[in-house]
């Protein structure tokens, strides 16, 4: 697996901050929240905040192994 570019981190650094690192999902507040590409990094997605959805350790798990579903709508 490669590192991300940079540009990737720093879009989820900064996409979490606008989050108040608060899980879209569960909407648990914690540091160690992560950042989710809304357009996948593979699949080219933007490095951009606005393609930074915040979701804790737990949901990101559940929503990469299907558990979950999110309605990802961002303004």
């Amino acid at each position: 697996m490669s590192k991300r570019p940079s540009a990737h981190r720093k879009a989820q650094r900064q996409g979490k901050i606008l989050d108040d690192y608060v899980c879209a999902f569960c909407g648990r507040q914690l540091p160690t929240n992560e950042g989710h590409h809304i357009i996948a990094y593979a699949d080219g997605g933007p490095a951009s905040p606005d393609n930074i959805l915040t979701l804790c350790r737990e949901c990101h798990r559940a929503y990469h192994n299907g558990e979950i579903d999110i309605d990802i709508i961002r303004f």
